[in-house]
């Protein structure tokens, strides 16, 4: 299934709202008998609002997120990809899979967070977005 290109910049703003709390974090969940993550108030937020992002722009083509990872990022390991290298929704993309991927792999979110990686990913949204209004 290709993904639809509509040719107009993004708003992100509904997640990465969420940078400043989250680079100011030192902990952002705590694990339970290594069976699931408890996260706290804004990690539950932000994880909310990307899921309501996800479901709430079907034009933009995320549904098929999976398909657009694997077309961009080919063998690059998603914790060693430089968001600079990819445009913002290859970066969503990259966002959406680990959110929704906590709920098959506990903890994957809460790594991610705690090695700054989803911080560099919304930075990254951020910075495209505010490119796209100097333009």
């Amino acid at each position: 299934m290709a993904l639809r290109n509509t040719n107009s910049a993004h708003s992100y703003t509904s997640v990465t709202r969420f940078l400043p709390a989250l680079s100011h974090k030192s902990t952002f969940g705590t694990w339970h008998e290594y069976f699931w993550v408890s996260y706290d108030h804004d990690v539950e937020q932000f994880q909310d609002a990307v899921e309501s992002f996800f479901s709430k722009q079907p034009d933009w083509g995320f549904y098929d997120y999976l398909s657009l990872l694997h077309a961009n990022l080919l063998s690059t390991s998603l914790s060693q990809a430089d968001p600079e290298d990819y445009d913002a929704r290859t970066v969503m993309a990259m966002v959406i899979y680990i959110v929704r991927g906590e709920k098959f792999d506990p903890g994957v979110l809460l790594d991610f967070l705690e090695h700054g990686v989803v911080q560099r990913w919304l930075q990254r949204l951020q910075d495209t977005e505010q490119d796209n209004r100097t333009l």
